[in-house]
């Protein structure tokens, strides 16, 4: 059985952490709609939230998370 939680994760610290550590990968670790989301599907997504002031991922609206999504 596959459990599900949820995190808030601030987004400059995460961002600051994958520019640490890039040979660590997060494929499989987040999920959006309930489609996991590859490593450089969620660098995207963390950019465009710090480039735009979001905090954490609760702040990012997800018509903007399926626009970058499709890009």
């Amino acid at each position: 059985m596959k459990v599900t939680h949820h995190i808030t994760t601030n987004m400059r610290g995460f961002q600051n952490w994958m520019r640490r550590h890039p040979r660590k990968h997060t494929d499989g670790f987040f999920s959006f709609n309930g489609k996991e989301l590859k490593h450089e599907q969620i660098k995207r997504i963390v950019d465009y939230a710090v480039e735009k002031g979001y905090r954490t991922d609760d702040d990012i609206p997800g018509e903007e998370v399926e626009k970058l999504l499709s890009e």
